[in-house]
C-alpha cells in the first residue's frame, strides 16, 4: 500500500514508518522538515522513504503529493508528553479536506484525553 504519514519523526510516527518499510509498504513521509526527517530514518532500509515538505496549517504543493495514497495516517500534533483537553483533536483541516479531494474513504480522528494517559 501506498500511505503518507505525517508526524513522521515523533516517537510514534518514526517506530511507524520503520514498521510499514519493513513490511513493503511504500510510505511518503510529510514533514515541516525534510533535513530532519533524512536523519531520523538514516537506517539503510529506509532508503527508499519518499520525503514531501509541508506546512500543516497551509494548503500546498504537498496535497498533490498524497494522491493516489491507500491512506493517510496524521501524527502530527502535540508532544504527547503534553496536556490535552478533551476537547482537542489531533487533525489538521488541510488534510482533512486533501483527503475528501481525493475521496480516500473514512476519516479517523484521534483524541488523547486524561482518561487514556
Amino acid at each position: 500500500m501506498k500511505i503518507a504519514v505525517t508526524g513522521a519523526t515523533g516517537f510514534v510516527g518514526s517506530k511507524l514508518v520503520a514498521r510499514l518499510a519493513d513490511e513493503s509498504h511504500d510510505v511518503k513521509v510529510l514533514t515541516r522538515s525534510v533535513e530532519k526527517a533524512r536523519k531520523v530514518f538514516a537506517a539503510p532500509q529506509l532508503k527508499d522513504l519518499e520525503y514531501v515538505a509541508y506546512k500543516p496549517t497551509e494548503s500546498g504543493d504537498w496535497q498533490a503529493a498524497i494522491s493516489g495514497c491507500d491512506g493517510v495516517i496524521n501524527l502530527a500534533g502535540e508532544p504527547i508528553s503534553e496536556r490535552w483537553s478533551a476537547e482537542e483533536l489531533l487533525e489538521h483541516p488541510f488534510i482533512q479536506q486533501a483527503c475528501e479531494k481525493e475521496q480516500m474513504g473514512p476519516i479517523f480522528r484521534y483524541r488523547l484525553t486524561e482518561e487514556a494517559k
